[in-house]
């Protein structure tokens, strides 16, 4: 299978970036009806974009020490940088529970195990980091799922048996966040890597807008839920597919440049700067938006040269 082609890594990129803002902008609170659907399309492009780049990169040839060696560069510079500055914060604002055994789980990331265990929360690190714990699960269960994806059979079952399990599990087992939706993303995301699963942009973008107009007229208009999984299925799938060969113009990306670099700190980091100084929604949310982006930035710069830092003395080339 080749490679991912340029426009989807490019498309994925700002669309990512777009996507952290979205999820920023949803814990902010915006007041706007039906906005968490932007919310969970925007975490199922992280899901989906990061299996099927790592299907893409990975299936033919895997050398697991490679393999863990690119992610654990890419994540603990960062995670150590993040935790660090919440240390700060935690100790000047003298939160309580800072050492206690649910800080190491936290700081690494894994405290999305305590939170679908119902374990109450006993550290301020960690806030709703499930997404990071799930991406953990996916890197760890990917070898196994690689095998499994050589069988064409094995994949279609994997996929389409999964999704029903994702509805039933979203149904009858809920984790107040999108976890099952949020899972069978990253399965799909093998899949339409795997298959060179590809749908005309136009298709895709006439389908998303339709999909989301009937979640919107059965959800918040008529208060229907029993729809909700597969209608964001349907939209969140369209919208990947979108990106996957749609030419968006450059200009209209170049906003996200800033964003696209550090969308790891923004989503650990926000949930701890969200402020409300001045008492008027905008002004706040803008002051909330210019106070993460600003310490994101700096915690990013620190994770990169720490990066480099580390790959100059173990003598490893620069990408």
């Amino acid at each position: 299978m080749s490679q991912a082609s340029a426009v989807a890594s490019r498309n994925f990129r700002f669309a990512k970036a777009l996507a952290i803002v979205l999820v920023f902008s949803g814990h902010f609170g915006t007041g706007i009806p039906g906005f968490w659907m932007l919310v969970s399309i925007g975490l199922f492009v992280f899901a989906f974009s990061s299996a099927y780049f790592t299907s893409a990169k990975y299936h033919e040839d895997l050398d697991l020490r490679a393999f863990w060696k690119s992610k654990l560069l890419r994540l603990v510079p960062s995670l150590a940088m993040i935790n660090l500055f919440l240390l700060g914060l935690f100790l000047v604002q003298r939160r309580p529970g800072i050492w206690n055994w649910q800080t190491p789980v936290s700081i690494l990331g894994l405290s999305g195990f305590c939170t679908w265990f119902g374990i109450k929360d006993q550290t301020p690190f960690g806030l709703g980091v499930w997404f990071l714990t799930l991406l953990l699960v996916f890197y760890a269960a990917y070898p196994v799922v690689r095998r499994a994806a050589r069988s064409r059979l094995a994949l279609h079952t994997l996929t389409w048996v999964g999704l029903v399990a994702a509805g039933l599990l979203d149904w009858y087992v809920p984790m107040g966040h999108a976890l099952w939706f949020t899972a069978w993303a990253f399965i799909f995301g093998i899949f339409a890597q795997r298959t060179a699963l590809a749908l005309r942009p136009l298709a895709c973008g006439i389908g998303a807008f339709s999909l989301a107009a009937t979640l919107f007229a059965v959800n918040p208009i008529l208060g229907l839920k029993v729809l909700n999984f597969p209608l964001l299925v349907g939209m969140s799938g369209c919208t990947v597919l979108f990106l996957l060969r749609a030419r968006v113009p450059a200009l209209a990306l170049r906003p996200l440049d800033y964003v696209a670099p550090m969308t790891l700190e923004i989503y650990l980091l926000h949930p701890y700067l969200l402020l409300h100084p001045a008492g008027y929604p905008a002004t706040d949310y803008l002051l909330s938006l210019a106070c993460v982006l600003g310490v994101a930035w700096l915690l990013h710069r620190a994770a990169s040269l720490l990066t480099r830092r580390g790959l100059h003395v173990a003598g490893t080339p620069r990408a």
